[in-house]
């Protein structure tokens, strides 16, 4: 008799389905901070699972799909719903804005799962990922309430980009259904040996995040998005280059 039951990845994957849960929750009631830390929470179950499930050898069709469908609620449908509620309700296209950013979340899920399922595998990812996307959300909400220890020049510029919100959530959705590619840490052995400044430079960012929480976090992730661009760019020029064209 075959035995059913449940690996210990798809319990981290069913706890960040809560925290999508409890964001969405939250974000409703006006407790925006709560809300965000919970999508921030998700992404840190999220990146678990999957390195937990590589690691046991317990990766399964299953367990892709149920992924899926809970970071479509948390990196997906919370942050919209807090985008919403908190700074883009008054703005006359302001639920489009958000129904554009949970279609593209889904419709890129859906793709990377047809993929999956195909034995398709990158070295890389295909357009920005929705953890990525559904966080750096959670962190600029974050930094909008105003946290107590910031870094000064994050802290005082979020606000004065803040009215273009619509433009950047509409272009963070393009980045998510683009073919621009992004590094996938999952290709980073942890058992292998690194180069000792590439050590200091982990343990400078930690110490950073520790003080700095919010600003920190974004500024990665802003880095990160900036990455597949700043990578296009590269090979754009190389490709010129080899047509030898002057640039």
């Amino acid at each position: 008799m075959k035995k059913t039951g449940i690996y210990i990845p798809s319990v981290l994957t069913a706890l960040n389905l809560g925290c999508g849960f409890f964001s969405i929750i939250n974000a409703i009631k006006g407790n925006f901070s709560t809300s965000a830390w919970f999508i921030l929470g998700g992404w840190l179950l999220d990146i678990l699972d999957g390195r937990l499930a590589r690691i046991t050898g317990t990766e399964s069709n299953f367990g892709v799909e149920f992924d899926s469908f809970a970071d479509l609620i948390t990196f997906g449908v919370a942050p919209a719903v807090l985008l919403w509620a908190s700074y883009l309700k008054n703005y006359p296209l302001g639920k489009f804005v958000c129904f554009i950013y949970v279609l593209a979340i889904a419709i890129r899920l859906a793709r990377f799962n047809v993929r999956a399922l195909t034995g398709e595998r990158k070295k890389f990812f295909e357009g920005l990922p929705s953890p990525i996307s559904g966080s750096l959300w959670a962190v600029f909400v974050l930094l909008m309430q105003g946290p107590k220890r910031a870094i000064s020049f994050v802290s005082k510029s979020i606000p004065s980009w803040a009215h273009l919100l619509p433009v950047f959530v509409l272009l963070i959705s393009f980045l998510m259904l683009s073919k621009i590619r992004y590094t996938k840490f999952s290709n980073f052995r942890l058992t292998g040996l690194i180069p000792f400044r590439v050590f200091i430079i982990i343990i400078f960012s930690l110490i950073i995040v520790f003080i700095y929480p919010e600003s920190a976090i974004f500024l990665i992730i802003l880095l990160y998005v900036l990455s597949g661009i700043l990578d296009v760019v590269i090979r754009f020029i190389k490709m010129r280059r080899k047509k030898g064209v002057e640039i």
